[in-house]
């Protein structure tokens, strides 16, 4: 199963992190998630090196200027209000600090009125990134995301009876399965990586 807290852990690890006194901050929304995210950490043997809190997209809850970096795996496309999003993130990140998210383009004109993922669908979204005043340095599609992410999609909804099931009303991700095999609303999968001036 893919985590970003491993993706982290590599990127730690790549850059020296083990080494220095650099920490890894989470935040999510969720009780349920906080956990998940303190697990993970353990597993991959930055416990230590970790804290996560609650907040979100748009209030992460963190001083001005706390993180040399900061990265989203797959949710950016759910924050609702994009801009308010990376307007906090250039508001946590140090000058010179670097945010990189990947996620999913979404055409607006397919998920009108479609609860969540048509709340704020963005095509593009390097305009956003500087409109919120970052130097956009990378923006590229991720190389075979629609066979996985289909592949992926197709399996949930196959075993949707299943899920829903045992999940009930929070078997989100049936929903989400079932909308992007039925009206593909996701053009490109991107990599963006963008420098906070200074």
């Amino acid at each position: 199963m893919y985590s970003p807290i491993s993706r982290a852990a590599r990127e730690a690890r790549a850059y020296g992190w083990r080494s220095s006194p650099v920490r890894l901050i989470g935040a999510d929304p969720s009780a349920a998630g906080l956990l998940a995210a303190r697990t993970r950490a353990r597993a991959v043997g930055l416990a230590d090196r970790s804290r996560f809190h609650q907040g979100t997209f748009e209030q992460t809850n963190l001083p001005d200027g706390a993180v040399d970096a900061a990265m989203s795996v797959d949710a950016f496309q759910y924050a609702p209000d994009k801009g308010a999003a990376l307007a906090e993130f250039f508001r946590i990140l140090r000058p010179g600090g670097r945010v990189s998210i990947i996620a999913f383009e979404v055409d607006p004109a397919k998920v009108a009125g479609v609860p969540v993922v048509g709340v704020d669908p963005i095509p593009n979204y390097v305009p956003l990134f500087e409109a919120a005043g970052f130097d956009v340095e990378a923006y590229e599609e991720t190389p075979g995301w629609r066979e996985r992410a289909n592949a992926a999609f197709g399996a949930i909804v196959d075993a949707s009876d299943t899920l829903t099931a045992e999940m009930g009303e929070r078997a989100v991700a049936v929903a989400e399965a079932m909308l992007t095999v039925q009206m593909q609303p996701y053009p490109r999968r991107a990599l963006a990586v963008a420098r906070r001036p200074g």
